[in-house]
């Protein structure tokens, strides 16, 4: 039977040295190394490679296709070092029964592998030109690492892939469109975007993409790896001055945790509306950058992820965005750890967090800026950049907020209508807080600062709201549930005056809504302090008591009964009859606003000396008034705890 070589030299004669090599060892499963013919071993240099390192790429397909070819390749596959690939390496809808790979080559023109079915594909630290793929079925892992190249997009389109991605180390060029085009493949492993390490630790080969990485409604069976991943997009459709989309994963279906973390940076959008994640989501560490367009209110989003859900964990420690953070109706299981940013608006409207939110140590300046205490809070990397983010939680809901004052947007950029928390977590104390998304949930960091919780302070928080949102109940009504919850009753009716006091300044009462919201604010405090009813009684009698006094020593407060006024009035009004109870002053005052009688107001009268007498007058209608206010207030101050005036 003839030898692999010869039916080679039979079907390409003559053969270069390289052919040779990959004739001889495709039938031994080494690999071929062409490296050795001359020219340097790096496939960026390869147009001063000998023409001994070419190999036709028409070789190639025939060993892959040809069935006496294939019968003597080696179940170990094909493996190509060094070599130039000459001409398009077509395998569209072949049938690859041994792994094919292409180590440190210079592929000249395309690679079609559009349906092809491989068990192992490798173009680790080759140079390629466009890559078609679509539909490519890949049983094992398919390796485009190690300094990997590819000039001109990469199409995955469907494609199969059933161990992992491996494109850490690796360089995507299409800065006018798609530098990994992935829509709808499934990956059975992990897919790993991220530079690759020495032993030492430091950065071997970095992974760059220039021009959009889309992975639209891909399926990953293990983490979407992209940490310490740099995605540039400097291109976009809509205007010639703004980024484009860097990451496009709408719809992603991820197993388990999505790393865009620890030096990860994004030039363009990163998109995950309505993304899965089995795991967390962590961007600790990582640089979102959006230039804003032009025209579009909707553009310059560093990170927009509506309707993600998320079983695990959202890290956004660490974390720059320029530009806003969208979390529209998101998902998440775990918790929403913000701290230690540097950003310009998180919008968490509608979202839904089990676990606690955390708003901690947020970079932002401080105070007005005509201010001399004015302080700037710049990071070095946008030495330019003013901080002062924006944050909305209207409908949103937490397990537990985490926050501090200092970190609180500035008036105006805080939205909290519609947002609910079941409790204040008050510290200090410790949280189970990770500080990266790949340390376990349960570990422990210590909280810095106390959680404020008293309602002076959290007061201050609702009023943080632009005054253009108006009255809203829903803010005040929320804090007073979590106190009551917490059993810091003390503070209820503090917030619950607070808010009373808002609706009578910016609600819609109406002229009488009003009257009647400032009567109850000053008789019983809304119902929470019914003791201003009582007060006011008692200064109502106090007040009495000296008014009635002086009628009483000007002769106007005289006794009832005529007998003994008689008496008294011939005595020059100093002796009473034995039998006639005294004039005490406070008791009289009393008498006239209980509505039972103490035998004062019975025994003793008010008697207009003259025509026109003004102390009777005076007396007469300050006795009117006592009577009306005071059993106004002792109807009011008995109708709280009878129920007919409810709390707030």
């Amino acid at each position: 039977m003839e030898s692999l070589e010869e039916l080679a030299r039979e079907k390409f004669s003559p053969l270069s040295e390289a052919e040779v090599r990959v004739a001889q060892h495709a039938s031994d499963g080494r690999v071929a190394d062409c490296s050795e013919l001359g020219g340097g071993d790096d496939p960026a240099k390869a147009d001063t490679w000998p023409a001994a390192r070419n190999v036709r790429a028409d070789l190639i397909r025939w060993l892959c296709i040809d069935r006496k070819a294939r019968e003597q390749v080696d179940p170990r596959g094909v493996w190509i070092q060094g070599a130039r690939i000459t001409g398009d390496l077509d395998l569209s809808f072949t049938n690859v029964l041994f792994p094919l790979a292409l180590l440190r080559c210079r592929v000249e023109q395309l690679l079609i592998v559009q349906g092809a079915k491989m068990t192992t594909l490798s173009l680790a630290g080759s140079w390629t030109g466009p890559i078609f793929a679509d539909g490519l079925n890949v049983e094992g892992a398919l390796f485009l690492r190690n300094a990997f190249h590819a000039e001109g997009e990469v199409r995955l389109l469907g494609a199969t892939v059933g161990s992992n991605l491996e494109a850490s180390g690796g360089a995507f060029n299409n800065p006018k469109g798609y530098a990994l085009k992935a829509n709808h493949i499934k990956v059975g492993g992990s897919v790993f975007m991220k530079p690759e390490l020495s032993a030492e630790g430091e950065i071997q080969n970095a992974f760059t993409a220039a021009g959009e990485v889309r992975l639209l409604g891909a399926s990953i069976g293990g983490n979407l790896d992209a940490e310490g991943g740099t995605f540039k997009n400097l291109k976009s459709d809509r205007s010639p001055n703004s980024t484009g989309q860097a990451l496009s994963a709408d719809l992603v279906e991820v197993a388990g945790s999505v790393f865009l973390s620890n030096g990860f940076s994004a030039e363009g959008e990163v998109v995950l509306l309505g993304a899965t994640i089995g795991g967390n989501l962590g961007a600790q560490g990582g640089t979102f950058k959006n230039l804003k367009f032009d025209k579009d209110p909707r553009s310059g989003y560093a990170l927009s992820a509506d309707g993600i859900k998320v079983r695990g964990s959202v890290f956004l420690r660490g974390f720059i965005a320029v530009g806003p953070v969208r979390l529209l109706g998101a998902e998440v299981t775990g918790q929403l750890v913000v701290d230690d940013v540097w950003l310009e608006a998180v919008d968490l409207d509608s979202a839904y967090i089990t676990g606690p939110f955390h708003w901690r140590n947020i970079h932002k300046d401080h105070k007005d800026r005509k201010d001399p205490k004015y302080r700037k809070d710049r990071h070095p990397d946008f030495p330019n950049k003013e901080w002062n983010p924006n944050l909305k939680l209207t409908n949103a809901k937490v397990g537990a907020l985490l926050d501090q004052a200092a970190s609180w947007p500035e008036k105006g950029r805080l939205i909290l209508d519609g947002f609910i928390y079941d409790r204040i977590a008050a510290g200090p104390t410790e949280a189970k807080v990770p500080t990266d998304a790949k340390v376990p949930i349960d570990a422990k960091v210590p909280i810095d600062a106390k959680v404020p919780i008293d309602a002076k302070t959290r007061l201050r928080w609702l009023h943080l709201q632009p005054d253009w949102l108006g009255f809203r109940p829903q803010p005040y009504e929320q804090l007073i549930a979590v106190l009551q919850r917490m059993g810091h009753e003390h503070q209820v009716a503090e917030v619950a005056i607070a808010k009373q006091k808002d609706l009578y300044e910016r609600g819609d009462l109406g002229w009488w809504g009003k009257v009647r919201s400032w009567v109850l604010y000053l008789v019983v405090g809304y119902g929470y302090e019914p003791w201003r009813a009582f007060l006011g009684i008692f200064l109502l009698i106090a007040v009495g008591s000296g008014v009635f006094s002086y009628a009483h020593s000007a002769n106007v407060l005289v006794p009832s009964d005529k007998e003994a006024y008689t008496e008294y009035e011939k005595s020059k009004m100093e002796n009473l009859p034995p039998y006639y109870p005294g004039f005490h002053a406070p008791f009289y005052s009393l008498d006239v606003v209980l509505p039972f009688d103490l035998g004062q107001k019975s025994s003793w009268r008010l008697i207009e000396r003259w025509p026109g007498d003004c102390a009777y007058w005076g007396c007469e209608s300050y006795s009117l008034f006592q009577l009306v206010v005071g059993w106004v207030l002792l109807l009011v101050a008995a109708a709280v705890p009878a129920g007919f005036i409810k709390k707030g």
